[in-house]
């Protein structure tokens, strides 16, 4: 859905993760890209927690909109995993601090709707430890009631099925649980590899 480019901030002299989405002919989303990545850059700044991407800007140039935020250097938890499984002190600290964003975002009513390795960055701290980052509340949803689950306009869910929860595939509605489930469910592969 969005394409992810490593540049540079002339301003602030740093290097920054820039984020564009496709076009909707590319991704079937039932709303523009600038109305989706807007959404996005505004449920991030809202959003302020260590284990979370910082969001710097949104902005518009000649190829469109796009959201400049923090450069997570280090690999994602995906790719961790072929390598092998994390030792049980690495496992604990990682769901720790997967824990924590979520306990957060509860208190905001904030869902991310799409909790998979994929979207867990790992980087070595300087002390040896991972940091860990959740990434890409592209589907993320403010909502004080439960809410349905966000569809493309050919009717499909938008969300990765090996790790969503089973009110997603079934079109009910959402709360805070249902990133505890797909939360559990990567805790799972992170134990079992599978």
């Amino acid at each position: 859905m969005s394409a992810v480019y490593r540049a540079y901030d002339t301003v602030m002299g740093r290097d920054v993760a820039l984020k564009r989405l496709l076009p909707i002919e590319e991704t079937n989303l039932n709303e523009s890209a600038g109305e989706s990545l807007a959404r996005e850059a505004a449920a991030l700044a809202r959003f302020s927690h260590a284990n979370v991407v910082t969001v710097f800007a949104f902005e518009e140039d000649a190829e469109g909109p796009f959201v400049a935020m923090e450069l997570v250097e280090g690999e994602d938890l995906h790719s961790i995993m072929k390598s092998g499984a994390l030792s049980w002190d690495d496992f604990r600290d990682v769901a720790g601090q997967c824990l924590e964003p979520l306990v957060a975002a509860s208190e905001l009513n904030l869902l991310h709707r799409d909790i998979k390795p994929g979207n867990i960055m790992l980087t070595v701290t300087a002390s040896g430890r991972f940091l860990v980052k959740l990434l890409d509340f592209g589907l993320a949803k403010f909502s004080q009631q439960p809410s349905l689950q966000t569809l493309d306009q050919r009717g499909s869910f938008l969300g990765s099925i090996d790790f969503i929860a089973p009110e997603q595939l079934e079109l009910r509605p959402l709360d805070q649980r249902t990133d505890l489930y797909s939360l559990g469910c990567v805790f799972c592969y992170m134990l079992v590899q599978e």
